[in-house]
């Protein structure tokens, strides 16, 4: 995921110095939370695992209220939560027959 790159070799304390990193960051999650909300509601059955309502709720959160967006929580989403969907979203692409 291009977010990985974005944050690749960069700690949170030095991320944080970076206007860019955070709003291309940002900018990614919102990406990620559109293509969630597109995805059949029968597709996201299969992954019951994924909090997909969450998902979808803090695309909304990014976009109305990000001037309350908690660094360090976009942080741990970025490098972690994130890290823990991809999986799951190669393989809903494979079940698609769509190149991940």
């Amino acid at each position: 995921m291009q977010i990985n790159l974005a944050l690749r070799g960069l700690t949170f304390e030095i991320s944080q110095d970076s206007w860019i990193t955070w709003r291309a960051v940002e900018h990614g999650l919102l990406i990620v939370t559109e293509a969630a909300k597109a995805l059949l509601a029968e597709l996201k059955a299969t992954h019951p695992e994924i909090p997909w309502r969450q998902l979808e709720a803090f695309g909304n959160f990014l976009r109305h209220e990000y001037q309350r967006v908690d660094p360090q929580t976009l942080w741990r989403i970025a490098t972690v939560d994130l890290k823990a969907l991809e999986p799951t979203a190669r393989a809903m692409l494979a079940a698609l027959g769509e190149e991940p």
